[in-house]
């Protein structure tokens, strides 16, 4: 493999100062200053000012007020044909109320240069989806955010941000009905199930699945990407079906990710156990275990189990993308179906070119493609719906 380019998120290094850095952060900050002598000049630069800096309390709010402060001070110039010097202007918010500090370092690189913008912005996404009912009544639940339905002692509550089921104690018999809920290009959505199942619905994606389960078995339906963080029932196994594959579980956390076109459905179990099969071998079970991935690739209609660092594949219903030596190619096509663009290789070997980043779901796209810009190792033009990679 060629040589893997870290995108560092300022973030981590304003957590790291704080110890609130995550082992995952840690270990990719640490990657980042081992790459170049210069990120270990910037880093020290950093912490010298920040611990010769009046300091109060840190929390979340403060971090982002310092990130905030990040945009507003600094400036990249336009890259030139010598390289020069230039400045960053690092913001630290670190005090409480009203009171901030800005810390000011310098540090010593190559010129570089902003993504080029032609005409309409291309935005972040957001919490968005659709309802269909078992009337196949269409329901945009972003525009809903106050709905209550009722369907027998189902009770269906949508708050614009989280769709919730919850039966009533009363018994009543009721027809079995599903509801599907699809989620658009640049858009994602959670769900708790009647069962106390949750589900996070990534960009792209769709969910069917009753109002009210059984009382001996709970399945759903899935088309695209969802984490599931299934309730516990051991009399009632979880079942989940995509396209070319069928899921069990008792209760467990796990993601998975079937994207039509895509050739393989990737299973990553976080905790508990489940079994999985295919549809044309309903004979060949495979069980996995916390930490374990399966990949089933559909043309060769083979699984394979692999241990891995489960964070990276998780961390999307967290609000980060984080990516672990994968292709240019690979983190366009993920950018693409939560920023709903089109990618655009001018140089197709470019698509090989290697990356490790950890960065927010919700900055916009230009934040994302300058932190990859700032390698130097690629450049990138957006025009309208298209960004372009040369």
């Amino acid at each position: 493999m060629g040589k893997i380019r870290t995108i560092i998120d300022f973030s981590i290094i304003l957590k790291e100062l704080h110890g609130l850095a995550t082992p995952q952060e840690k270990q990719l900050l640490e990657q980042w200053i081992a790459e170049d002598p210069s990120h270990l000049d910037f880093f020290m630069k950093v912490q010298t000012q920040y611990w010769q800096t009046e300091k109060t309390t840190f929390n979340e709010e403060s971090l982002n007020r310092a990130l905030q402060q990040i945009s507003e001070k600094t400036y990249l110039k336009k890259k030139s044909s010598t390289p020069r010097k230039w400045s960053i202007g690092i913001a630290l918010a670190v005090a409480c109320c009203i009171v901030g500090v800005i810390i000011f370092g310098v540090f010593d690189h190559r010129a570089e240069t902003l993504v080029e913008t032609v005409n309409t912005p291309i935005l972040p996404g957001s919490t968005k989806a659709i309802l269909i009912t078992g009337e196949q009544k269409v329901i945009d639940l972003s525009k809903e955010d106050h709905l209550v339905l009722k369907t027998g002692n189902t009770q269906v509550q949508n708050t614009g941000k989280s769709l919730v089921y919850s039966d009533s104690d009363e018994e009543k018999n009721q027809i079995t009905e599903y509801h599907t809920l699809r989620t658009p290009r640049g858009g994602e959505y959670f769900l708790e199930l009647s069962d106390g199942t949750k589900v996070w619905l990534n960009s792209e994606s769709e969910l069917r699945y009753p109002v009210h389960f059984e009382s001996d078995k709970r399945e759903v339906e899935l088309l695209g990407e969802a984490y599931f963080e299934v309730a516990h029932n051991r009399f009632a196994p979880f079942f989940v079906s995509t396209q070319h594959q069928h899921l069990q579980v008792l209760g467990t956390s796990f993601n998975i990710h079937s994207r039509p076109g895509n050739g393989a459905i990737v299973t990553t179990l976080v905790k508990g156990q489940v079994e999985l099969w295919s549809q044309v071998n309903h004979a060949e079970k495979i069980k996995l275990h916390p930490d374990e991935q399966c990949i089933y690739y559909q043309d060769l209609q083979k699984m394979e189990v692999a241990s891995v660092d489960v964070y990276p594949f998780v961390a999307w219903k967290d609000g980060r993308f984080v990516f672990r030596g994968q292709t240019l190619g690979e983190i366009m096509e993920t950018l693409s179906y939560w920023y709903d663009f089109e990618p655009v290789f001018a140089n197709e070997t470019l698509r090989s070119m290697t990356f490790t980043g950890n960065l927010k779901r919700y900055d916009q796209v230009t934040d994302i493609l300058n932190k990859i810009q700032k390698t130097n190792e690629v450049k990138f033009e957006i025009k309208e719906k298209q960004i372009i990679i040369k």
